[in-house]
């Protein structure tokens, strides 16, 4: 008898019990995942993360116990092996490179489709980074704020930059190919002269790197208004 695929776990952190059924519902029809267990505020998510260890997290930031963003940086202690999905109301820029530098894995506003939350999903559990439109917009005007890098930090080549913004962006390397005009061998190969100048690997540390680096601004409003 051929056993059952293994379904990855899901907590949902989520203040509105409404939406917390509704997302239980949507994302236990996706083939591949379980949801394991729902908190409302801060501290029950804080108790469940730790006692459940899953593989992914729902994370709404607007929770009225406390801010998302403050749990979203707690959650590596908590739950090492969590990969955390911010599904928000209002992903203003700020909050957007906020949740990227505190580990989140996707962004995905309320507003969007559901399939958008299984993409990220999806892309989470490989190690990848998802952003939604909504998202991979405000990165965009981040982008076109000011792209000077910080002191202290190594140097890349404009096409190293280049590479590094389309992974911020959550970019393939085929749309990044495409969009520079080089091969995808090319890409591959500032990727990991990227990583090796850095010593950071992996899509998600990326695309913190690059706001680290200062390719996605310090300065931007709203960094605090998230709902």
């Amino acid at each position: 008898m051929t056993p059952a695929p293994t379904r990855r776990s899901v907590v949902l952190i989520e203040d509105h019990t409404a939406i917390r059924d509704l997302l239980k519902a949507s994302i236990e029809a996706f083939p591949g995942y379980r949801v394991v267990g729902q908190a409302g505020d801060v501290a029950d998510a804080r108790e469940l993360c730790r006692a459940k260890q899953p593989a992914l997290v729902v994370l709404d930031l607007g929770l009225p116990s406390g801010p998302g963003l403050s749990l979203l940086a707690e959650l590596p202690s908590l739950a090492p092996r969590s990969r955390v999905v911010v599904f928000s109301a209002n992903l203003r820029p700020g909050a957007v490179r906020s949740a990227l530098l505190a580990g989140a894995y996707g962004l995905v506003e309320k507003t969007a489709e559901l399939g958008e939350l299984h993409q990220a999903l999806g892309a989470a559990a490989r190690g990848q980074v998802y952003l939604s439109h909504f998202a991979s917009e405000a990165i965009r005007r981040m982008v076109g704020g000011r792209s000077g890098g910080r002191r202290g930090v190594i140097r890349l080549t404009p096409r190293e930059k280049s590479v590094l913004r389309g992974i911020a962006l959550g970019r393939g390397a085929k749309e990044i190919a495409l969009e520079l005009g080089i091969s995808r061998h090319t890409v591959a190969g500032c990727r990991a002269r990227i990583s090796r100048k850095s010593g950071v690997a992996g899509a998600a540390r990326l695309a913190r790197y690059a706001v680290q680096l200062g390719i996605v601004p310090d300065s931007v409003e709203g960094a605090a208004e998230v709902a």
